[in-house]
């Protein structure tokens, strides 16, 4: 049975980001990415492209995009169903 990934996603206070963080081999690593600010009281996350993903993101969360993004959307504090 796979280990069971430890990660926490908050807003980032004052700015239009998403805070992720993952523990990896005992460590916090930590993202900012974008969102569209708040909407109707909801912060989005903006999905990125392949291309943007690799540029903005360390090394460490390259090849996670798919796992991180749905972790962020599939929580209903970052995802407005309704735009």
């Amino acid at each position: 049975m796979p280990t069971p990934v430890e990660f926490r996603i908050r807003p980032a206070f004052f700015t239009k980001r998403i805070i992720y963080k993952q523990r990896i081999d005992g460590r916090w690593r930590k993202l900012s990415l974008p969102s569209s600010g708040d909407i109707r009281g909801v912060r989005v996350y903006l999905r990125l492209s392949e291309e943007d993903w690799q540029s903005l993101v360390p090394s460490w969360a390259t090849s996670l995009k798919d796992e991180i993004e749905f972790r962020i959307i599939t929580d209903p504090r970052f995802n407005n169903p309704d735009l």
